[in-house]
């Protein structure tokens, strides 16, 4: 947003005085995740439609570009989200749900035993086998004892022992510690078949908080791999961006042109005459 408070065209072009505070990134971030992606694509459409029936942009030139937009989450060795499991479960406990289960914290254990991981380099690869598996017993005692949890909590729900007023909030933990109980129990599955050697997994997920982020190689010195989302973004004449879409998975840059070039179609009625992209978007076939 920087570009547009410093610029008298992009101020006009947005409405906004010279005088007008210009909004802040997050808040066109919160109203998309308010609104969601969808709209703000249709946004986008109708304004590049009214763009393109004033002739301001016409649709010859197209730029594209790829990138690899880093998601909001924590290193995929972070012990955060046993964490989280453990603070559910010690929330449901204090609401007298499963009072019989005994809470034993791995957290500690789990952590440490992260920390020695993430100097694996160095270990060589049997102890690093054998860290891993102390962490997937520690996370699946855990795991154990949230599913116990879990069903003492449905069991009083559906029983009618809880008061009124407790439902709602003990519904709602609940519902939690299953979303988190059920992906921790794909990753560790996914840890067991990596220890087996299988290092190609589909549908690979590598964060409790969010499901769609993937390992994405980036192929930078000083950041090889980020962890993320693949981004295309392309813009026409001024500026202008007349496509952009968060690919889902990790899809092979050289498939994208098709698909960019007719939805351009779509959008024009013809395809560009010129059309620059960056390398990754490159290949002998297209």
């Amino acid at each position: 947003m920087k570009e547009v408070s410093d610029s008298f065209k992009w101020r006009r072009f947005s409405r906004i005085p010279l005088t007008g505070k210009v909004p802040d990134d997050t808040t066109l971030v919160k109203l998309t995740n308010l609104y969601g992606p969808q709209s703000a694509a249709e946004i986008n459409q109708e304004l590049v439609k009214k763009l393109t029936g004033k002739k301001i942009i016409r649709g010859k030139k197209l730029r594209a570009d790829c990138k690899a937009v880093e998601a909001n989450i924590h290193f995929p060795t972070d012990s955060s989200w046993v964490k989280v499991i453990i603070r559910l479960v010690k929330k449901l406990k204090k609401t007298g749900v499963g009072a019989k289960i005994k809470i034993v914290e791995h957290t500690r254990v789990i952590k440490k035993t992260l920390r020695k991981l993430s100097k694996c380099k160095t270990l060589g690869e049997d102890k690093t086998k054998e860290l891993c598996r102390i962490v997937i017993r520690h996370t699946r005692h855990t795991v154990r004892r949230a599913k116990a949890m879990s069903k003492a909590a449905s069991r009083s729900l559906r029983n009618g022992q809880l008061k009124k007023a407790m439902k709602a909030a003990v519904d709602r933990t609940n519902q939690r510690l299953k979303t988190f109980v059920k992906v921790t129990e794909k990753l560790l599955g996914q840890s067991k078949e990596v220890l087996k050697g299988n290092h190609h997994l589909p549908n690979r997920q590598i964060s409790v908080f969010n499901s769609k982020a993937k390992p994405i190689v980036t192929g930078k010195q000083s950041k090889k791999t980020t962890f993320g989302n693949k981004a295309l973004v392309a813009e026409v004449e001024q500026g202008i961006v007349s496509q952009c879409q968060v690919l889902s998975g990790n899809p092979s840059e050289t498939s994208l042109p098709k698909g960019l070039l007719k939805t351009h179609q779509e959008m024009f009625g013809y395809v560009p005459e010129e059309l620059a992209t960056d390398r990754g978007l490159s290949s002998a076939k297209n």
